[in-house]
C-alpha cells in the first residue's frame, strides 16, 4: 500500500507539471513523498537501533544506493539533450543548478532563480530535485538526533517529534510573510511534514479496529487526498497549517490502510505497486522531459501534448529501475566501495563539466551561426543590450551604430529575415 501511495503521488505530481487544469493542487504529491520517505526512514532506524545493529555508515550507503545512480543518469540525459536545446543562458542556469545538487542545496538555489508556480520555472529541466536536497539537508541530521532521543528513556520521543513538528510548521507563517516563495523551498518549512511520518513511526501498532471504521477511515482520507490536489491552487501559500489536512490523511492511510480494508486491493494491486516502485526515477524523469519540451515547442503546447511524455517517463523508469536502481541496491553485485569510486569520479566529471560551461557561457558558439539566438535572450534580458545601443546612438559613427544596435548577422548579403521596430 505504500508504493500504491507513492503512486499517486508520482502522478499527481507529473499531470500537474502538464498543465492539466483539474489538477491544480498536483504539487502536494512531494508532500505526500515526504510523509512516506520520513515513515519508512524512521521505521528502518528504529527497528534497528532496538535490535542493537544500527550503523550511520550503513545507513548512508542505503541512501547513496537509493538516491544518486537514478539521479546521475538524469542529470547526464538531461545535459546531453539540452546541448542541442536550450539557449547559452539557459544552459548556464542548468550548470548552477548541477553544482547545487551536488552539494545538496538545489532548493536554495532555486529559491534564489525562481518562483516555483512561475512560468519560467517549467522551463528549468531540474528544479524538481529541491525536494532531493531537502530530504538529504534533514537526513543529515535527523538519524543522529533520534538516536539520541530514544537513548533518553524518561523522554517520550513522540512528544519531542510532536514538538518539532508544531515549530516547524509555525516557522511557515513568519516565512511565508516576507517571503512566500523561501517558504516553499526552505528545509525549516518542510520539516514538520517529514515529522508526521516519523512521529507515525514511533506510534504503537493499532489496535485491531472493526473493518467498518478502517474502511471509514481509510475512504475518508483518500477522498482528503483527492480533494485537496483538486482544490488547492498556485495562489495559496504552501506550506501552510491548511497542508496539514493532505498530510494527516495520508498519515492516515499509512497507519490503516492494511489486508481486508477496501482500499487495500486498490493500492496493492500489482500494476499501481509497479507505479510506485518506478516513482523515483519517473519523478527525476518527467521534468526533464516536461521542460526541454516547453522550450523547444513553446508556442504550441496543451496538456494533452504531455500525455506520450508521460508513457515515455514511465519506459525510461522501467528500464532505470531495472538496471541501475536495483542492480546498484545490491550489495552483492555492486561493492560499496567500488560504487562511491565510480560515483566521485562522475561527481568530478559533473562539477567540471558545469564549471568550464559556466565560464565558457554556456558553449555559446552552438549557436554562431544564428543571429536568433540574440533575439531570443534579449527578450529576458534586454538591458544590456539597450544600453550600449542607447550610448552609441548619440554619436556620429554610423558603423559604430549599426554594431550596437543590431542584432543577428552582419553581411547584407546574408540576411534571411530583418525586424523593424
Amino acid at each position: 500500500e505504500i508504493d500504491g501511495l507513492r503512486a499517486i503521488a508520482v502522478l499527481t505530481v507529473m499531470l500537474y507539471h502538464a498543465g492539466f487544469s483539474f489538477m491544480s493542487g498536483g504539487y502536494l504529491g512531494v508532500d505526500i513523498f515526504f510523509v512516506i520517505s520520513g515513515f519508512l526512514i524512521t521505521s528502518i532506524i528504529r527497528r534497528e537501533v532496538l535490535n542493537n545493529n544500527f550503523s550511520i555508515t550503513r545507513f548512508y550507503e542505503r541512501r547513496i544506493r537509493r538516491i544518486l545512480p537514478a539521479l546521475y543518469i538524469v542529470m547526464a540525459a538531461s545535459l546531453s539533450a539540452s546541448w542541442f536545446i536550450q539557449t547559452p543562458q539557459q544552459l548556464i542556469a542548468q550548470f548552477e543548478s548541477i553544482l547545487s545538487i551536488l552539494l545538496y542545496v538545489s532548493n536554495f538555489y532555486f529559491l534564489s532563480q525562481n518562483d516555483y508556480f512561475a512560468s519560467d520555472a517549467a522551463l528549468s529541466p531540474l528544479i524538481h530535485t529541491w525536494s532531493l536536497a531537502v530530504e538529504e539537508q534533514f537526513y543529515v541530521i535527523f538519524p543522529v538526533f533520534l538516536i539520541l532521543i530514544m537513548k533518553q528513556k524518561r523522554v517520550d520521543i513522540r512528544l519531542i517529534l510532536a514538538a518539532a513538528c508544531t515549530i516547524s510548521l509555525g516557522t511557515t507563517f513568519f516565512v511565508d510573510k516576507y517571503d512566500p516563495n523561501a517558504n516553499f523551498f526552505f528545509t525549516t518549512s518542510r520539516v514538520w511534514e517529514l515529522g508526521i511520518g516519523c512521529l507515525l513511526a514511533c506510534m504503537p501498532a493499532p489496535q485491531k479496529d472493526t473493518p467498518n471504521l478502517t474502511n471509514i477511515i481509510t475512504v475518508i482520507s483518500l477522498c482528503i487526498i483527492a480533494a485537496s490536489v483538486v482544490l488547492f491552487t498556485n495562489d495559496m501559500y504552501h506550506p501552510s497549517p491548511l497542508t496539514l489536512i493532505p498530510v494527516l490523511a495520508t498519515a492516515a492511510l499509512i497507519r490503516y490502510t492494511k489486508k481486508g480494508c477496501i482500499l487495500y486491493s486498490a493500492l496493492a494491486n500489482k500494476y499501481v505497486v509497479q507505479i510506485g516502485l518506478y516513482s523515483y526515477s519517473a519523478y527525476l524523469w518527467h521534468q526533464p522531459l516536461f521542460a526541454l519540451y516547453r522550450t523547444k515547442y513553446y508556442e504550441h503546447i496543451d496538456p494533452i501534448n504531455f500525455l506520450p511524455l508521460i508513457i515515455l517517463t514511465f519506459a525510461l523508469a522501467h528500464f532505470t529501475w531495472k538496471y541501475a536502481e536495483m542492480p546498484l541496491r545490491s550489495k552483492t553485485l555492486v561493492r560499496y566501495r567500488h560504487l562511491l569510486i565510480v560515483l566521485g569520479l562522475l561527481t568530478a566529471l559533473f562539477a567540471s563539466i558545469s564549471i568550464i560551461g559556466i565560464k565558457n557561457d554556456g558553449f555559446r558558439e552552438r549557436f554562431k551561426k544564428y543571429g536568433s539566438i540574440q533575439i531570443f535572450e534579449q527578450q529576458t534580458n534586454p538591458k544590456p543590450f539597450m544600453t550600449e545601443c542607447v550610448q552609441h546612438y548619440n554619436g556620429t559613427d554610423i558603423k559604430q551604430i549599426l554594431s550596437a544596435c543590431s542584432l543577428g548577422i552582419k553581411k547584407t548579403e546574408d540576411f534571411t529575415f530583418i525586424i523593424w521596430g
